[in-house]
């Protein structure tokens, strides 16, 4: 025992201590800057205040990301007098318009009509295609090469019109040996040329399967087996009674009989208006289905997220029987309120994306629409840890902001793509794109960082010598870390700083009992000025988000209340408060 270290030895004179303080407060500081936020705040690193618009009169209804970490928006467009025309924006990975990209990183392209793009999906070979409809409704698609020049060798100079009656597109997809699908009024296939598969289906077209009166596919999938799921909406009464409807279909085109009722399921929600417009398939393979459902006495629209059995059953572990709802403010006044696009973290969390009514329920007003992003658990549940109980919005200003795609980056980040409509008529349309933390994916060195200060900690707490109460703190701060570890939250993190904080509160007790004043000083310092940084950056990203000013004004004072403090422990709370209340900013 001579030659063993105390924690508040006198020859040890708080080493120990000053070891433990140090890892943990590096573990914090990786968490300090405002440009990584807790999860569902907007990226501080994106754009302005984590959102970009692109002002060409149009809108984005579709993303796609690059393996360089670009951004490419696909939509519609009015460039001047010729009309509506397909539109394509890519930004840099800091929302940044790509000037290697068309035209300062927009293209438009025109097919002779009012032409949309509706869908995109990049080749391997780093080829963009977009599809979409146009007034002639024959299934418009273009291709274009990285620069963003059309691929000559794709249709007739870069451009596809399958001539297919009543043709439309909403969702694409690229197989595995380079063939092209999409979805809408039809399911079509064409080969890598541009040129109709004339093995899929009848002559490459397959019939919408959805219901008596028959429904465009909204969205589409492709399984690992290589049968393709399109979801959509039909309605087969009067007065109408729409109901989620997905299909699934052998490679060949033709419907999988294993699936459903001879390859088509449809859901019923107590309400008349259930509207499915995306689809995405968990690596177990089963399916989940996202859109709208209202009910028939005040027409609120809500997000409704179903996941079925490989089979086509309902999933009964998943919400209520197989079904979820998240509620809105709607009110009645947009059935296009709902979930858009979907998107599966590696962990198993369901992100979703559309567009929500926040205004008055009272008054309906035009510019209250924001861009919504759920986050669920695998089991259906909202998950708490993101944004406002699983739930982050961005309002782009005085506008109608509607989100219409999502992709998840790399690192983790949510990117989602839509319109802001900022007024003026067409002229006020802008491309629309925000990005939002998803704690999904740590900075690098994080694990490693945090693993050592548990590390530290962990001998500390069997020590005799460790006062109780400290000890009970530490062992918190040991517990969040651990949970953070197992699955990175800065939620956590910040628990374990509210932990750090009441050990060092305890060991000023400890001074009376004759510990090193000098030592527990320092560590309270290093705290303090830790906090004071904290606080500090959290004001700068609540200012940045366009913040409740009062509050702001609040912490603020909090951190201008702290620096008058010669008492290190009461500068400290004051900086802890400043934080506390940015962050309800």
């Amino acid at each position: 025992m001579q030659n063993r270290i105390h924690l508040f030895s006198a020859n040890g004179r708080g080493m120990r201590w000053n070891r433990v303080l140090a890892s943990i407060l590096l573990v914090l500081t990786f968490n300090a800057a405002p440009a990584r936020g807790a999860a569902g705040d907007l990226d501080m690193t994106f754009g302005t205040g984590g959102r970009v618009t692109t002002p060409i009169s149009g809108g984005a209804d579709a993303v796609v990301l690059q393996p360089d970490a670009k951004i490419v928006a696909a939509g519609f467009a009015v460039p001047g007098s010729s009309g509506v025309d397909f539109g394509l924006v890519r930004y840099e990975s800091d929302g940044n318009l790509d000037t290697s990209f068309g035209v300062g990183g927009v293209v438009t392209t025109d097919f002779g009509g009012s032409d949309f793009g509706n869908a995109v999906a990049r080749q391997p070979d780093g080829k963009i295609l977009v599809c979409g409809s146009d007034t002639n409704s024959q299934l418009p698609l273009a291709r274009y090469m990285p620069d963003g020049s059309l691929d000559a060798t794709f249709g007739v100079g870069g451009k596809v019109l399958s001539g297919v009656v009543g043709g439309s597109c909403n969702d694409v997809a690229v197989q595995a040996d380079g063939k092209i699908l999409t979805a809408g009024a039809h399911l079509a296939r064409f080969e890598s040329d541009g040129s109709l598969d004339t093995s899929f289906g009848v002559g490459g077209v397959v019939d919408s399967p959805f219901g008596v009166i028959p429904g465009p596919a909204r969205g589409m999938a492709l399984q690992a087996d290589g049968k393709i799921v399109a979801v959509g909406y039909t309605n087969s009464s009067f007065p109408p009674d729409f109901d989620f409807t997905v299909s699934r279909h052998a490679s060949d085109g033709s419907l999988d009989t294993t699936f459903g009722t001879s390859g088509v399921v449809t859901t019923d929600f107590a309400g008349p208006q259930n509207y499915a417009r995306a689809v995405a398939i968990q690596p177990d393979g089963k399916i989940l289905v996202g859109g709208s459902e209202a009910d028939d006495v005040t027409y609120d629209y809500d997000f409704a997220l179903v996941r079925y059995e490989s089979d086509g059953g309902l999933d009964a572990s998943f919400g209520a029987g197989g079904i979820v709802i998240t509620e809105s403010t709607d009110s009645g006044n947009d059935d296009d309120v709902g979930i858009y696009s979907l998107a599966l973290q590696p962990d198993g969390k369901i992100v979703a994306a559309g567009y929500t009514y926040t205004g008055s329920s009272l008054i309906y007003d035009s510019d209250a629409y924001d861009m919504t992003v759920v986050r669920y658990e695998s089991d259906g549940s909202e998950d708490a840890t993101f944004g406002v109980g699983g739930v982050a919005t961005a309002d782009f200003g005085n506008s109608d902001d509607e989100g219409y795609a999502v992709a998840l980056q790399s690192d983790g980040k949510i990117v989602v793509a839509g319109q802001a409509y900022l007024g003026g008529g067409s002229s006020g349309q802008n491309f629309a794109v925000a990005r939002f933390e998803a704690d999904s994916a740590p900075p690098p060195g994080w694990p490693s960082v945090t693993a050592a200060a548990v590390a530290v900690i962990t001998p500390l707490l069997s020590d005799p010598t460790t006062p109780r109460l400290a000890a009970n703190s530490l062992r918190s701060a040991k517990n969040q870390l651990e949970s953070a570890l197992s699955q990175f939250n800065r939620g956590k993190i910040r628990a374990a700083m509210n932990s750090l904080k009441k050990a060092v509160g305890n060991l000023e007790k400890a001074i009376r009992k004759g510990l090193d004043p000098a030592t527990v000083n320092a560590t309270i310092g290093d705290l303090a000025a830790f906090s004071r940084q904290q606080a500090s950056d959290e004001i700068a990203a609540a200012i940045a988000r366009g913040g409740q000013a009062s509050k702001i004004a609040v912490a603020q004072n909090w951190l201008a209340d702290g620096d008058t403090k010669t008492d290190l422990s009461e500068a400290c709370t004051r900086y802890v408060k400043a934080f506390s209340k940015a962050k309800q900013a």
